[in-house]
């Protein structure tokens, strides 16, 4: 039979199976395997020598040596004991994390690929999606525009069957948690405004898309059913789109390389979000306030650049510069939040970006600031950055059922939001307190204490680069707690600690429950100015969040 004859399948198998290799480059093939394969690991395992004998190295205050094994396994007592060294999924996740994070070798190589594939080659990456003219997309936010409606019940299957099984299962429903809220404030006499804040997808998608798609905004399949479904309950919907839409002809409406909103935007929607509240009657009138207003020019690395890992000195994405609108009181004083006003905002990053230093793009030029001076009266703020679905108001939940009710004289709450939290967020499920019950806080003189206890459980931290913030607030559920004061009869504490710095873990990531620590602590309200903005790795029980909070200084083994 002639090779005419065979097709080419039959030629490709022919070929295969008659393959030869010469011995020497099989060899050489297969040392370069190996050497690739070990180098990693032969590198990492001399590195962590090295820092061994560092660690071992006697020096003035330093910390007691760590536990070894054999000195762990010496402590067993109980079958409960012995049980803490059986690892969990999530503490496996965690290691494998943490692995990925902490090698050398990756550390090393990783931005300079990322540079070479995501920058050179304008590749991105699983969290980033690269646009026309050095722009750049949070992967989430398009998916959340380019995806199914997010009011469907296919992608509602979806959102449970993807979930993480260790955790509980996500609310997917926005429409639940929303009229939810409105009936719970329309009660206590509150008007519920929601404002869905739209990526830049949105309202530049000709940035990604072919040049005619521009001019128009573009939304998730399921957004203006969830608008007309919202509205025929009686909620307000105020939507900032075709402001964004506007602005943007005469002024960019969106940071170039990070996945909020400019200043001009900012101010451009605060002003008329307060008109349109003047225009429906939501407040009475009121003695004005006199801001001043302070421009500022401020530089920064944009966010989504900084996911991208690239060497710290690439200039394909150098920093952007911007000019915020700082509002001030009469004497030069940062604008203050108020909790004595009659409107309250709840919002996530969108609301802190210009108006939390620590986010690097200045502080007091934010949104609550400019529609406080826009409406011409003070406000109230609770803001958290990432969670917009659900983490204010379940901060909200929380201070009420602890004795600090934000509601008490309110007569709008405005919920503002990131919009992919309607496709991605979990829109959780809140009974708002009838009564704001006191909880009683342990103190120690000068504001300070050190207890020890044993952690029963701790916060999912993000992973480093995994989300557009470099820091989080880390929580954790402590047991058996001894070192109160005397007559306390908590046993049982709430403990934040900053888990994550500058997209890095802390030591404190790598505890596990059943671990027993010694921490120092300060109430939470001492910091809480300062740290209750951050992105928080909350636990999912709504009952630890009454106990007792503290903020921890040190959490040492």
């Amino acid at each position: 039979m002639s090779d005419a004859r065979l097709t080419r399948e039959e030629i490709a198998k022919i070929e295969l199976g008659h393959t030869e290799v010469h011995p020497l480059v099989a060899r050489v093939l297969l040392a370069i395997f190996l050497v690739t394969a070990a180098l990693p690991a032969c590198v990492q395992m001399l590195a962590d020598l090295a820092g061994r004998r560092a660690a071992s190295t006697p020096s003035t205050g330093s910390a007691s040596a760590p536990l070894t094994a054999t000195t762990k396994l010496q402590q067993v007592r109980s079958a409960t004991d012995l049980l803490a060294f059986v690892p969990t999924a999530h503490q496996i996740r965690a290691f494998e994390d943490n692995l990925e994070n902490t090698s050398l070798v990756s550390g090393t190589l990783r931005p300079w690929v990322g540079w070479v594939v995501k920058a050179l080659l304008h590749g991105g990456d699983e969290q980033v999606y690269f646009g026309r003219e050095g722009w750049l997309f949070y992967r989430a936010s398009v998916d959340s525009v380019t995806g199914p409606g997010f009011l469907t019940e296919q992608w509602q299957r979806r959102r449970l069957h993807d979930a993480d099984k260790s955790l509980p299962p996500p609310q997917p429903d926005p429409l639940k948690a929303l009229l939810q809220f409105h009936r719970q404030l329309a009660e206590r006499g509150i008007a519920l405004v929601v404002m869905p804040v739209p990526g830049k997808e949105s309202i530049y998608p000709e940035r990604l898309a072919p040049p005619q798609a521009g001019g128009k905004v573009v939304q998730n399949p399921s957004f203006e059913a969830f608008k007309s479904q919202l509205s025929a309950a009686g909620v307000l919907i105020f939507d900032p789109a075709p402001i964004l839409t506007d602005l943007k002809h005469e002024t960019p409406a969106y940071l170039r390389t990070d996945t909020h909103w400019s200043p001009a935007a900012v101010q451009r929607v605060a002003a008329e979000l307060a008109a349109w509240m003047t225009e429906r009657n939501l407040l009475p009138p009121t003695a004005s306030t006199s801001p001043r207003y302070l421009p500022v020019t401020v530089r920064n690395s944009g966010d989504i650049t900084v996911m991208l890992a690239l060497p710290q000195d690439q200039s394909f994405f150098p920093p952007e510069t911007a000019s915020i609108t700082r509002v001030v009181a009469a004497d030069g004083s940062p604008w203050q939040s108020d909790e004595r006003a009659d409107v309250l905002v709840l919002g996530d990053s969108f609301s802190n970006i210009y108006s939390l230093a620590q986010m690097g793009w200045g502080d007091s030029a934010g949104f609550a600031e400019h529609l406080s001076a826009a409406l011409g009266r003070p406000l109230d703020r609770l803001v958290i950055n990432a969670g917009g679905a659900h983490t204010s108001r379940q901060e909200l939940v929380r201070e009420m059922a602890a004795g600090r009710d934000r509601l008490a004289g309110k007569r709008v709450v405005i919920y503002e939001f990131a919009a992919r939290e309607l496709a991605f967020g979990d829109w959780r499920l809140f009974d708002l307190p009838p009564r704001a019950p006191q909880v009683a806080q342990a103190t120690a003189p000068g504001g300070e204490l050190v207890i020890r206890g044993r952690i029963a459980a701790l916060g999912r931290l993000p992973k480093p680069g995994s989300v557009p913030y470099k820091d989080c607030v880390l929580s954790i559920h402590l047991t058996d707690v001894r070192g109160l004061p005397p007559g306390n009869g908590n046993h049982e504490l709430l403990v934040y600690s900053l888990g994550m710095k500058d997209n890095k873990w802390l030591p404190v990531s790598s505890l596990t429950p059943g671990r027993e620590v010694q921490c120092r602590l300060r109430p939470w309200a001492d910091v809480e100015a300062r740290y209750g903005t951050w992105n928080r790795a909350e636990l999912d029980d709504m009952d630890l969040l009454l106990l007792p909070t503290f903020w921890a200084e040190e959490v040492t083994p």
